[in-house]
């Protein structure tokens, strides 16, 4: 019954599209729509989704613990000014999270670097620019714990508010670093923009990158929310699809420069705003029928049973709104 319920709440499927179905490493069905005007990559791209044994590569538990790191922008500005000659690969010139990296055993070569960029919301018009290293990475479980942490890194003390703001949507966006020590980016294309196939400042597979796009939002959305210790660390099947810079970060660019990334859109979290509305109207209804029988008063509980449905909805959007702009 649960599942005929999912299938029925979700939207519909978009003209154009393909609508495809597979477990999750958690059991977990999941789906993703494609735009179907290439039919055989799209068969193709379902069966690596729909086979148990879809693993583009192995990662080890050491890789897991050791490759990737995110890099705040205001800290990578002053060292930048300090030294044109800083690299990622030193120990003291990263955050605590990041010195697993110079821990590497002395005998492995170090990976050619690769970023991942990351926008998100932080308060009214700005958007900020998260990279995060992922030479080492080889596991999309690897990843999205990345992605998530640098995420939560990003958004700061407003994801104490995720029952009312949440992730709804990802979109793959070119964007415009317009100020290094914030970090703060401008969007000039969406919702799927993609490097072209003739850059090398960018690297992708397949090229060209079909079907799209790269990654669904429900793929973010549900990995967003997962237990580490559900995600599978040898399947790599959504990492070698998304936009990945070589060599070095946007934040070592001229201003201004242009990059391509992943940026996460927040939205109400509808699930708690029904319950919310659900409650309050439960609420006025057994305070209506309270107050009638106690008082013997049924205008008097009609409008008590009122004022409780609706001073809840107000304080509720007063909150969204204030929250949209933090």
């Amino acid at each position: 019954m649960i599942r005929l319920w999912t299938r029925i709440s979700r939207p519909r499927v978009k003209k154009g599209f393909r609508r495809i179905e597979w477990l999750c490493d958690c059991g977990s069905t999941i789906y993703g729509d494609f735009d179907n005007s290439d039919s055989q990559a799209v068969n193709d791209f379902a069966k690596v989704l729909q086979s148990p044994s879809s693993a583009g590569t192995t990662a080890s538990s050491t890789d897991y613990e050791t490759g990737g790191s995110s890099i705040p922008h205001s800290f990578a500005a002053s060292e930048i000014a300090k030294s044109s000659q800083t690299t990622s690969s030193q120990p003291e010139n990263h955050p605590e999270g990041d010195k697993s990296l110079a821990s590497q055993p002395p005998g492995l070569q170090p990976y050619p670097s690769k970023y991942l960029a990351l926008c998100v919301n932080t308060g009214g018009i700005y958007k900020t620019l998260g990279e995060i290293e992922v030479s080492a990475v080889r596991s999309d479980g690897h990843l999205f714990n990345l992605m998530k942490k640098t995420y939560h890194d990003l958004r700061g003390f407003r994801t104490k508010f995720n029952f009312l703001i949440k992730p709804v949507e990802i979109q793959f966006v070119l964007f415009n670093l317009w100020n290094i020590r914030e970090g703060f980016i401008s969007i000039c294309d969406k919702p799927k923009s993609i490097p072209p196939t003739n850059t090398n400042e960018y690297e992708y597979t397949p090229r060209p990158l079909v079907p799209l796009p790269p990654m669904p939002s429900e793929v973010f959305l549900h990995y967003l929310e997962h237990e580490d210790k559900d995600l599978c660390l040898t399947k790599s099947v959504w990492t070698p699809r998304l936009p990945l810079r070589l060599h070095k970060r946007i934040i070592e660019c001229d201003i201004p420069t242009y990059g391509w990334g992943i940026h996460v859109i927040e939205g109400p979290n509808r699930s708690a705003v029904f319950w919310i509305v659900i409650t309050a109207i439960f609420g006025s209804i057994l305070a209506s029928i309270l107050w009638s029988s106690l008082r013997n008063d049924i205008q008097g509980g009609i409008g008590i049973g009122t004022l409780i449905i609706a001073v809840p909805p107000v304080i509720m959007t007063a909150f969204l709104f204030r929250l949209s702009s933090l």
